[in-house]
């Protein structure tokens, strides 16, 4: 009995140290995810990162004199008129938006990220009121020119100056937005405006704008619109609004988003004062995603690998106490070994090949590899290749695994059950008080 527990304690030991090795594999795939990070960080710095579009506005400046009662020196009241610089802002009564984003991966080594050109067209329409909105009665103001404010998030990545149609009228766009909360963007000059009465203006825009990963838009009309169009097979919405609801026969694109004013604060935004405290304006769009990010799927598939060294040790605890076959330790450890290194090849082969061919070559090898050698500890071809169909429909009920993220908790749940059942029903009638004598008297009779 003493032997027979030196020999399992030196099996858990063994155990401990492979679960040491799958730690550092996952350390090493954190690594690679890292740098994949950091590859995607560089790609924006030096090309154009997210991207939300916001707006156009129509900005009507302003200088307003304020009359007050103020002391002088000797106490005496006295008006003191000062003039103050004011932005009226202007969001569209009607904005439509109707683009096509197409998705280029771009590499930088081993590692790439998703870049994308949205061609865009926009119309809008703005409602001017007389004097501002302003009673002139109440209030001195005297209005300058106006200009269009255009919000991005990376200005870098306008391919081209946008084109915009002003009432038929092409205007020029110039740097910066123009706007106070607007951190970032671009503007076109109009010009005075006609104020003695209420006022109707369009604007047809055109713009080319490169952007990563993802691609979002204030609805900052009081009805917008926007119609979206891509190549790419696996996006992702984000924001506070979804697209319009489809069968999923119809697929996510083209998609659409119509967004009223009463239900969102994008045009609010806007309005308050600039500040780190300052309310963000609401957003929805499209992220584009990878259909499987190697790292993360790798990183789960390791997380498994506790299992698969839990299962094989099972295994051959089974043959030793049935079958009356002696494994040593060591040999325990040659198969543990060849199971975490799985891991390690599913990692390397797929940053070079896709990964469901690099799951299968890293499972085939190391099925064939621990076949092979089981065929001698087990002592016969029909046990090894029996152990080995096992090994294999563990891989391959992993890999479902993986494939399904939404369902992988009550999948890993059902094959744990089912292993336990399976095990359970073969070893129902074994006497393990019995085996368990036969196994440690066996070392002291061969001794």
């Amino acid at each position: 009995m003493r032997a027979f527990l030196q020999k399992n304690a030196a099996i858990a030991v063994l155990g401990v140290l492979l679960l040491i090795a799958l730690g550092e594999i996952r350390g090493v795939i954190g690594e690679r995810q890292a740098r994949q990070t950091q590859v995607e960080a560089n790609i924006a710095a030096t090309a154009a990162g997210v991207q939300t579009l916001t707006g156009p506005v129509l900005v009507v400046p302003y200088s307003e004199r304020i009359a007050s009662v103020e002391a002088d020196p000797e106490g005496k009241p006295r008006t003191v008129t000062r003039t103050v610089q004011r932005q009226a802002v202007f969001t569209p009564e009607t904005l439509d938006i109707d683009g096509e984003a197409q998705v280029t991966p771009r590499r930088r080594g081993l590692y790439q990220a998703l870049l994308y050109l949205f061609k865009g067209r926009a119309t809008a329409r703005f409602q001017v009121p007389a004097n501002l909105g302003i009673d002139p009665a109440t209030r001195d103001i005297t209005p300058g020119r106006a200009h269009l404010s255009l919000g991005l998030t990376d200005v870098r990545g306008l391919q081209a100056p946008p084109v915009l149609r002003w009432d038929g009228r092409v205007l020029a766009a110039q740097q910066g937005s123009g706007l106070d909360t607007l951190a970032a963007g671009v503007r076109a000059e109009v010009g005075p405006l006609a104020l003695d009465q209420a006022r109707q203006y369009d604007l047809a825009m055109e713009i080319d704008l490169v952007g990563m990963n993802s691609l979002s838009f204030a609805p900052v009309g009081q009805s917008t619109i926007v119609k979206l169009a891509s190549d790419w097979a696996h996006p992702s919405s984000i924001g506070r609004f979804l697209p319009r609801a489809k069968t999923p026969s119809e697929g996510y694109f083209p998609a659409s988003w119509s967004v009223s004013h009463l239900s969102t604060n994008a045009a609010a935004a806007l309005r308050i004062d600039a500040s780190p405290q300052g309310t963000p304006a609401d957003t929805f769009g499209v992220a584009f995603i990878e259909p499987v990010n190697i790292y993360t799927q790798s990183e789960r598939a390791v997380k498994y690998g506790v299992l698969f060294i839990a299962l094989t040790f099972a295994a051959f605890l089974l043959f030793e106490l049935l079958k009356s076959l002696r494994i040593h330790p060591l040999q325990y450890g040659f198969v543990g070994l060849a199971l975490t290194l799985f891991f390690l090849l599913l990692v390397s082969l797929s940053e070079h090949i896709a990964f469901a061919a690099a799951y299968a070559a890293s499972a085939t090898a190391c099925v064939a590899l621990i076949t092979y050698y089981v065929a001698h500890v087990l002592r016969g071809w029909n046990r090894a290749l029996f152990f080995g169909a096992q090994l294999a429909a563990l891989y391959a009920a992993l890999y479902g695994l993986l494939r399904s993220e939404d369902n992988a908790l009550v999948m890993g749940s059902l094959l744990l059950f089912g292993l336990l059942a399976a095990v359970m029903v073969v070893t129902r009638k074994v006497d393990w008080h019995a085996l368990t004598a036969r196994s440690a008297e066996a070392p002291a009779s061969a001794d």
